[in-house]
């Protein structure tokens, strides 16, 4: 439930209870659609920051691959889009 007060501008949120759990399904929603596009797992979290993640997490270095010949005539193609201009 939101309240206001009729001469002021300020807004309560009176159901903080209803307000969390709107929030989480909400995310359980969105992690859902990512969940859909092939990822091995997806977590939420209502915290905030970069540091909350790295703490709990080992960092994975990529390893390069060879590209297929279709993505290395896009990446020709993209390739002046990405270099520096030079005066």
């Amino acid at each position: 439930m939101i309240t206001r007060d009729l001469f002021s501008e300020d807004v309560w949120l009176a159901d903080l209870d209803l307000l969390e759990k709107l929030f989480k399904e909400k995310l359980e929603r969105a992690a859902a659609r990512i969940a859909k596009e092939g990822w091995a797992w997806v977590e939420t979290t209502d915290e905030r920051g970069y540091y909350f993640w790295e703490s709990p997490y080992e960092k994975v270095a990529g390893k390069r691959v060879p590209l297929s010949e279709e993505d290395a005539a896009r990446f020709e193609e993209l390739s002046p889009c990405r270099r520096p201009k030079t005066a």
